[in-house]
């Protein structure tokens, strides 16, 4: 994965999709977003039957490229694919989001090459030009289909062919807010009108994609896609009281000198200019949680700091400058390293046998209440065993099959057990055994 990240739509990174389709035909366009080198993100859709993909980046710019591209990852349920192009060269990767379920609007925005943009140049030859859509978006819109329902500010006519949609070709762009992407376009629902469009949920995917899948998935984006590893890009209701009242006492008390500076220059400069009445002992720069935690800013605060700047507070009273970043939400675990240490848990006896009771199935409860009472992972030496490592394959979608190396001390023991995922996508140990 490459160490820097990038904030927010760019427009280098929009790539235009034309699919020349294997049965012959005029073919099929779309929109797509660089998310990783050599790494296009749009809509299954776009792609299915394709014989021919070339993905168009900058077109008609002095940098314009066009390359051959792959489909490298592809579900038709959640209507996204990844291209391949072949390009190795380093890029940072893309942040992604979620949304979470609040009553809240956002602000949104995509860039696609859609039908309306269809234009004639002076040669008599078409060519589509790029849609910068800004977007509303009402969280709690969709929620049974899993997309973000974005209302469009400047919504096209009606296409005049009452066969084709004005749309057609925004299929695939990525939609952002609040500096990560959330959603790709898949969908115009013509009853809702050309002023609203539909995008999959970023924080939806895991829920329909098998470990395997899921696992490809996230290699291939350089990200966590569980819900719980997506920082919410809903904003805090409470921070507008705070963040209002911080900019009128910043109003109240700036000096000239501060006018128009940036962030990081006004955390140095009260840094390097401390009141002389009370000695300072420390001084915070606090990010929230939607904002880009990257070094840079950090950097910004600490250079003036560090570079030839004479304290004007006693030394006495050292100023120690902390950089305090927003957490950065935890990888959710898999299944197989969480239902790893469930059981083991229960076989060494640290849980009592019925704390698996729903979360097996099949003959699982009774293997593993069988095991348990003989204590199989005890061990009376005060040593508590652990989970060396763990590994696993997928014999079909739904089910996986782990093996996993317990030790305690010096010893080494097997578990291999079985899950698999139910109707409510929950998964469920239906098998266990111990061996060694």
């Amino acid at each position: 994965m490459t160490e820097s990240a990038e904030r927010g739509l760019r427009a280098e990174r929009v790539a235009e999709v034309a699919v020349t389709l294997s049965g012959g035909g005029a073919g099929r366009r779309g929109s797509g977003y660089l998310v990783s080198p050599g790494r296009v993100l749009t809509a299954a859709h776009v792609v299915v039957g394709a014989e021919r993909v070339r993905v168009r980046f900058q077109a008609d710019r002095p940098d314009e490229r066009t390359v051959e591209a792959v489909v490298e990852w592809r579900h038709d349920g959640i209507d996204i694919a990844v291209l391949g192009t072949g390009d190795t060269a380093p890029l940072p990767h893309v942040l992604f989001g979620c949304a979470g379920e609040t009553d809240a609007v956002l602000r949104c925005s995509a860039m696609g090459f859609p039908r309306f943009k269809l234009r004639t140049d002076e040669d008599g030859s078409r060519f589509r030009d790029a849609e910068h859509v800004h977007a509303t978006c009402a969280v709690l819109s969709n929620r049974r289909e899993g997309s973000l329902d974005l209302c469009v500010a400047s919504p096209p006519a009606e296409d005049p062919d009452s066969e084709r949609d004005a749309w057609e070709g925004m299929s695939g762009a990525a939609v952002f807010s609040n500096d990560r992407l959330v959603g790709v376009v898949t969908r115009h629902h013509r009853s809702d009108g050309p002023g609203r469009i539909a995008a999959g949920r970023v924080d939806r995917w895991a829920e329909f994609l098998d470990v395997t899948e899921l696992v490809g998935l996230e290699h291939l984006l350089e990200c966590g896609l569980a819900p719980a590893a997506l920082s919410d890009v809903v904003p805090d209701p409470r921070l507008g009281p705070i963040q209002e009242a911080h900019q009128a006492q910043l109003i109240d008390i700036a000096l000239e000198e501060l006018t128009g500076r940036a962030t990081a220059a006004l955390a140095a400069w009260f840094a390097l200019h401390l009141p002389h009445s009370e000695p300072a002992r420390s001084f915070t720069t606090v990010r929230y949680a939607s904002q880009f935690d990257g070094d840079a800013q950090t950097g910004d605060v600490i250079a003036p700091l560090t570079v030839g700047a004479a304290p004007t507070a006693r030394p006495s009273h050292p100023t120690v400058v902390h950089a305090q970043m927003s957490r950065k939400p935890l990888p959710q675990p898999r299944p197989t390293d969480v239902f790893a240490d469930r059981l083991l848990a229960v076989l060494s006896g640290q849980r009592p046998v019925h704390c698996m009771l729903r979360h097996t199935a099949a003959r699982a409860y009774d293997e593993l209440a069988w095991l348990a009472e003989r204590g199989a992972l005890r061990t009376t030496r005060g040593t508590l065993p652990v989970v060396r490592d763990i590994g696993y394959y997928v014999p079909r979608p739904g089910a996986v099959e782990a093996f996993a190396r317990i030790g305690a001390g010096d010893r080494l023991r097997a578990m291999a057990f079985r899950l698999e995922r139910g109707h409510d996508l929950r998964w469920r140990c239906t098998a266990v055994e111990l061996g060694g």
